[in-house]
């Protein structure tokens, strides 16, 4: 089922943002970065923003949020463009809202050996090999 013309949720861009910094810095969103995210993707500005913050601390949490996504996603994230910029990843990675987003590390780690075992399987095929 095609949805190219319908936009993700709030809610599927913030997972994603969420998926991407911890890819990118080894953890979650904190507190309030998910609320400066969730409040930009309903068009609030940093004034405007229901938060325990003053909006010069939200701008700067906002701002240092920015940069990880723009790493993370390897081009220019701003305020006014985290959405459409979230919203294209999304689109490009052909995701669905049902299905986990682009982090699967946890999953990989569970089903993956351990690189010991990998090892010692490798091992064992190569004195297999010279006999």
């Amino acid at each position: 089922m095609e949805h190219d013309n319908e936009n993700p949720s709030n809610q599927a861009l913030v997972k994603l943002a969420n998926n991407l910094v911890l890819a990118q810095e080894g953890r979650h969103l904190n507190d309030l970065e998910k609320i400066i995210l969730e409040q930009t993707l309903e068009g609030r500005s940093y004034k405007q923003m229901e938060a325990p913050a003053e909006a010069g601390t939200l701008k700067n949490i906002g701002s240092n949020l920015w940069k990880i996504l723009t790493e993370a996603l390897g081009e220019k994230v701003t305020k006014p463009t985290v959405g459409a910029k979230l919203t294209l990843y999304i689109r490009s990675q052909n995701y669905s809202e049902s299905s986990p987003v682009h982090d699967t590390s946890f999953e990989a780690e569970s089903q993956n050996p351990s690189s010991s075992e990998t090892i010692g399987f490798q091992k064992e095929q190569l004195s297999l090999e010279d006999s």
